[in-house]
């Protein structure tokens, strides 16, 4: 075959009315590796961002609670923060999210530790991989926002106008007091002087039956008074993939987007 692939040349001539196959191999190209994190905020956000290798950081040295700087082996590259417009750049650091507003040299400075409800560790080690995720990071999608607001009579439920799957679709907010949704151990200094011997498991908040919430009535304070309003907050997503196709092969501005970079997954 030539250098263009488009001319076969044959070791030996064939003769008149032979039959020749050509058969060709081919396949879907492989797509390089590509992720994104999904990150929901103390605020009740919810962040979609890029995972992308080039705009990731090794640690050059440890990195304490107290730090007032990240020490980085090379910070080429990395997103410039916008002091004037109140516009920082992010790091995260095995969960931990970090802003920061000033970059010198491989150094990064003017910190803002565990931000956005994040906890923050007390020493990475060095050689630890930072992660930008900026707003050079940030995909193109925003969740739609429904909101069912409802004047309470004072009962103990509250109807909603459709349906949801699961409690995990919904907020509920009671004259501004967001409803826990799920129990949790909490501390009952009646019970033990000592944790976790005087935890007790303290119920939901409320339950959904249906269409209909239920609010605990072991709860004080949680059944909304007659007037007070009571809103039903639910996210309503829409896939990133055509239909019939994978994100890797979906020729649209999220999958163009997420594929542009390539990224290392844990194995």
């Amino acid at each position: 075959m030539n250098s263009a692939g488009t001319t076969i040349e044959l070791y030996k001539t064939p003769s008149e009315d032979d039959v020749i196959d050509v058969i060709q191999f081919g396949a879907t190209p492989v797509t390089n590796k590509f992720g994104y994190r999904i990150f929901k905020d103390m605020l009740n956000r919810v962040h979609y961002k890029r995972l992308n290798q080039d705009n990731s950081y090794v640690l050059l040295n440890p990195l304490n609670y107290y730090d007032i700087r990240i020490m980085l082996e090379d910070a080429t590259g990395m997103f410039q923060p916008n002091k004037a417009k109140n516009i920082p750049g992010v790091l995260f650091i095995n969960g931990e999210r970090i802003e920061y507003f000033e970059i010198n040299g491989n150094q990064v400075q003017q910190l803002r530790r565990g931000t956005l409800g994040t906890g923050v560790k007390e020493t990475y080690n060095a050689g630890t991989r930072a992660y930008g995720q900026g707003p050079d990071e940030t995909v193109n999608y925003t969740d739609t926002i429904l909101n069912q607001t409802i004047k309470s009579d004072g009962s103990t439920d509250i109807v909603l106008d459709y349906t949801p799957l699961s409690v995990d679709e919904i907020e509920v907010f009671v004259a501004g007091h967001r409803l826990r949704k799920a129990s949790i151990e909490r501390y009952n200094t009646s019970l033990h002087q000592d944790s976790p011997e005087g935890d007790n498991t303290v119920a939901a908040e409320f339950t959904l039956n249906g269409n209909t919430i239920v609010f605990n009535l072991d709860r004080n304070n949680i059944t909304p008074a007659d007037g007070e309003l009571v809103s039903i907050i639910r996210k309503v997503g829409k896939v990133w993939n055509d239909e019939g196709k994978s994100l890797a092969n979906t020729d649209n501005i999220i999958g163009n987007f997420l594929r542009n970079a390539t990224i290392e997954l844990p194995k």
